[in-house]
């Protein structure tokens, strides 16, 4: 092999190596992200309430990115910190501001805990598909041995407007009203209110 032919084969063998790795800077900059990856998610919020009758509440989510006819998962955890059982119920909703008194009942569930325990789960939320972009007021309502205690998340559906803190009024009425304690609960909520007095007590945030 001649001394041109070599140089010849290194001037192509250099030329071959940078086109490769110019592909794949290219390729690198310039590749579609796998759909396997993350997915964006919202502002998160993360709520801890406690009663003054020993229940725990740790509620987790998101304030935003929510999309009409979509399903999304809110983190839920409740404990029982008494050393008599709890049969309670609760329910996650979505509010219309006032004046309206709309409530759209998303999730409910019934629940029955002894002392000292509790359970932790995962809760999907199908929003309604006819939702028009604003914003609602996402709600929790849980009724204790001696009421019930209510939480309202202001969330944004749609990405239209203009996004600024909400200084309305949530239906809280129509919201407990929509999410009645079960048959054993009430039944305990009826005689503490007779035995003690005590009124609802209704949390909002």
């Amino acid at each position: 092999m001649t001394r041109r032919f070599k140089v010849v084969l290194g001037i192509l063998g250099g030329l071959l190596v940078a086109g490769l790795v110019g592909l794949l800077v290219f390729y690198t900059l310039f590749a579609p992200v796998s759909s396997s990856g993350a997915q964006a998610e919202g502002h998160a919020f993360s709520l801890d309430i406690m009663s003054g009758d020993g229940a725990e509440v740790s509620w987790e989510g998101y304030t935003d990115e929510y999309r009409p006819g979509t399903s999304d998962i809110m983190r839920l955890a409740v404990k029982n910190s008494t050393d008599k059982p709890w049969a309670g119920r609760l329910c996650f909703q979505l509010l219309e501001p006032q004046p309206s008194s709309v409530v759209m009942p998303l999730a409910n569930q019934e629940f029955d805990l002894q002392g000292g325990d509790g359970l932790a789960q995962e809760v999907h939320l199908n929003l309604p598909a006819d939702l028009s972009p604003g914003i609602y007021g996402l709600s929790l309502v849980i009724h204790t041995s001696t009421g019930p205690i209510a939480a309202v998340i202001p969330i944004w559906v749609g990405d239209e407007g203009k996004r600024e803190p909400f200084q309305g009024e949530w239906p809280m009425g129509p919201a407990l009203e929509a999410c009645r304690a079960s048959q054993s609960t009430a039944q305990e909520e009826q005689t503490v209110l007779n035995e003690k007095g005590v009124k609802h007590h209704v949390q909002e945030i």
